[in-house]
């Protein structure tokens, strides 16, 4: 068919985040060459992480730095934030049918200038500066604005300026005409001239404002057509502190696109024909061919510029996926992905995860899935937490090993057999892996077949996992078949298909029923260190996080000498274990503060929250975060039925389970056997408070013996001023024990450090 073929070069109605970022930091003169942000803007998410580290460099650091730390973390947050709410417009409100050009006005005056105005009257508020209304009066010029407010702050600004030799003199003139546009340096040289050395605040205040006159004038002489500082005006004029800009858009949309409107009928009955759970009858594949055929036709008529055809390749993938052609499907669906990202509002969604699964299914595809989680992860459908020493490595990568398989074994779910036309004669695959491992009796009573010690064995009776037998038998407590097996000399190097070893097995068997018997066997054995750090897939346990798990110091210390490394991330958060030892202290010194706080995050979606699920629940919570909050919320909301009682009583004996087995004085010596051994006590966490520390923490819940022990460190070096960004302010371990009323730690710092 015509449409598939056709070179498809469209520019989408939303500009991608890169291309905001990079209009941002342009605006504020702190881009500097960073071709990252280039290539972002250029081809759209390709690196889930540069956003974030993006926001940090050139805003909260690069302003930090030259302007003040308060002003750099307040674009941070205000860009984030803004970033955030954008997002969520781009998946609430398609904007099919219009190009970049009539999208642009909608949006600038619906959303970009009052999200602006807001940000303005923000900014007075804590930012002394002229009123924003006189920086988009009629006829202002916004940076001739600030120097007649600066001229009005101090008599002696006029005589300064006329003291300046005709260089400094004729930037200023151009600068105020707008015939020039001031950079950072500049301005802060500029700024210095002009102002007394005893000013500080007002020179401050002066290069914060300059910046944002600087991006008023780039914004309004990018933005072609569109008179911006009018729209400014009549919102800062208003005082409209709430606005239903998603109503607005969407109702400027409609009436763009009433000429489509044959071609939103024609669409609607394809998707009726193809849809994902209706039950095929005989004839359907060619009635479905046959409306395919009749939708491009009208496609070509009404849209002969392809704005609207991501609706054609979308169900032609659908077609071809439901007569057992996936491959022709999955570069349908590919096709389906790039024309709808930043236009399709809430069919951006259903096409990627459409694709994940079809992609996954057909193997081979690891590039577009990463393409694909790329994208998901900038739309909140997943969370990225990878370890920064192994971003770029295949089982820790953006993509991992565990979930193309979960997301293929979701096949049946997404795509059923029910759907596919009756032509379709290609047989579902065996070992699909959705819910928990369940084994037969017959597995349980295996024996070790001593002929070929390091046998490997599959195990499982919904699905198969495999594992060496020595692995199996720790995992199923069986120490006198683990016994015989090591006597034989099985390694205990040999990991399961999701990367758990015998050792750590062991220690797993610890916490759970408190028998040490087949780590009493292992823990002699020599390992390599690589099984010693070795973290599972999925649940991302090491040897090292289960041992500090148990509360017991010995078997701490052998785990480290056998060669964990001390700051070694693990679990799904990826907390390094001197954390994971501080939370241990948090839940001992306030049990019901903890569980109060989970349960929390439970009820608010938290993404931490939400791909903890998704890894432990073995498929069973579907393919992205959005089906884990249904999966979740369908049995938080079954209310008084067993299912919520049952999860009630999981989240409160879980946890008495765990207090019942930590105990404070063994805590506190693991705290000291990780110091002694290279544990950074400022080693920032991910989640749930991104940038927290073990130091920190250890001053918020006034745990002052490890707080002392990490002050005193030699990894520490008395770093007490390492910053944390929360709720917008810095805070660091005093200011944090402060909030908290930490005071023995409170006292310790005073009598160590005079604060």
């Amino acid at each position: 068919m015509g449409s598939k073929d056709k070179e498809f070069n469209f520019k989408s109605p939303y500009p991608n985040p890169g291309e905001v970022l990079r209009g941002l930091a342009v605006s504020l003169d702190v881009k500097a060459s960073d071709r990252a942000l280039d290539k972002f803007a250029r081809e759209g998410e390709h690196d889930a992480g540069l956003k974030d580290r993006f926001i940090d460099n050139n805003f909260k650091n690069e302003l930090g730095a030259k302007v003040t730390s308060g002003f750099g973390v307040m674009i941070a947050e205000e860009v984030t934030c803004f970033l955030n709410d954008y997002v969520a417009l781009v998946l609430e409100v398609g904007l099919d049918g219009i190009s970049r050009d009539q999208a642009l006005p909608i949006l600038t005056k619906h959303f970009f200038a009052w999200k602006g105005a807001c940000f303005l009257v923000k900014l007075y508020e804590q930012w002394t500066g002229p009123r924003p209304h006189f920086l988009v009066a009629s006829g202002a010029r916004p940076i001739e604005v600030i120097f007649e407010w600066l001229e009005q702050c101090d008599d002696e600004v006029s005589a300064r300026i006329q003291r300046l030799d005709k260089r400094d003199k004729d930037q200023i003139r151009k600068w105020k005409s707008g015939d020039e546009l001031p950079l950072l340096g500049s301005i802060c040289r500029i700024g210095k001239l002009v102002t007394s050395a005893n000013q500080k605040v007002l020179l401050e205040s002066f290069i914060v404002w300059m910046l944002i006159a600087r991006s008023i004038v780039w914004f309004s002489k990018a933005l072609k057509g569109i008179n911006l500082l009018e729209i400014l005006r009549e919102y800062l004029w208003a005082g409209r502190t709430n606005l239903n800009y998603v109503r607005l858009i969407k109702d400027e949309h409609c009436q763009k696109v009433l000429h489509l409107r044959p071609l939103a009928v024609a669409g609607v009955e394809l998707a009726a024909l193809l849809s994902l759970t209706v039950k095929r009858q005989a004839g359907d594949k060619e009635n479905a061919l046959r409306k395919l055929e009749e939708f491009e036709s009208i496609l070509n008529h009404f849209d002969p510029g392809s704005i609207t055809s991501y609706w054609f390749d979308w169900h032609y993938a659908r077609w071809y996926l439901f007569t057992g052609d996936l491959c022709s499907a999955v570069e349908h669906y590919k096709q389906a992905f790039h024309k709808s990202i930043y236009c399709a509002g809430e069919n951006q969604v259903a096409i990627i995860k459409e694709a994940l699964v079809a992609a996954a299914k057909l193997g081979g595809k690891k590039a577009l899935l990463k393409k694909l989680k790329q994208q998901a992860i900038s739309f909140n459908l997943f969370q990225l937490l990878v370890d920064a020493g192994s971003f770029n490595k295949a089982k820790n990568g953006v993509v991992e090993d565990w979930e193309m398989q979960q997301w293929a074994d979701q096949y049946q779910q997404i795509f059923p057999k029910t759907a596919h036309f009756s032509e379709d004669n290609s047989e579902e695959k065996s070992n699909v892996r959705l819910g928990p491992l369940i084994v037969g009796q017959e597995e349980l009573e295996l024996t070790p077949y001593l002929k070929t010690v390091d046998r490997k064995i599959k195990v499982g009776a919904t699905w198969k996992k495999k594992m060496s037998q020595l692995n199996w038998f720790v995992e199923i407590n069986k120490p006198e078949y683990v016994k015989e097996l090591i006597n034989k000399g099985a390694s205990p190097d040999i990991l399961s298909d999701s990367n758990d070893s015998p050792i750590l097995s062991a220690i797993a068997e610890i916490n759970e029923t408190g028998d040490r018997s087949c780590y009493e066997l292992l823990k002699d054995v020599k390992h390599d260190k690589s099984t010693i750090n070795a973290r599972t897939d999925k649940k991302r346990m090491t040897p090292l996080s289960c041992a500090v798990e148990t509360s017991d110091p010995d078997i701490v210390r052998q785990v480290i000498l056998m060669g964990a490394e001390p700051d070694m991330r693990a679990q799904t958060v990826l907390q390094t274990p001197l954390y994971q030892c501080m939370t241990y202290f948090s839940m001992l010194e306030r049990p019901e503060y903890c569980i109060g706080l989970d349960i929390k995050r439970l009820f608010e979606n938290h993404s931490a929250t939400l791909e903890s699920i998704r890894r432990h629940a073995a498929g069973a919570s579907g393919v992205d975060h959005r089906d884990v909050a249904d999966f979740k919320n369908s049995l938080l909301e079954a209310d008084g039925t067993w299912e919520r009682n049952l999860l009630n009583a999981l989240l409160v004996s879980g946890y008495k389970k765990l207090i019942d087995r930590l105990n404070r004085a063994k805590l506190l010596q693991i705290v000291s056997i990780l110091l002694e051994n290279g544990a950074n006590p400022n080693a920032p966490q991910m989640s749930p408070v991104e940038g927290y520390t073990p130091f920190m923490l250890a001053a918020e819940i006034d745990a002052v013996d490890a707080f002392t022990m990490m002050a005193e460190s030699n990894q520490n070096k008395g770093n007490i001023y390492k910053t944390v960004v929360i709720d917008g302010k810095s805070e660091d371990c005093w200011s944090i024990a402060y909030k908290w009323r930490s005071s023995k730690v409170l006292a310790y710092l005073q009598r160590k450090f005079g604060l």
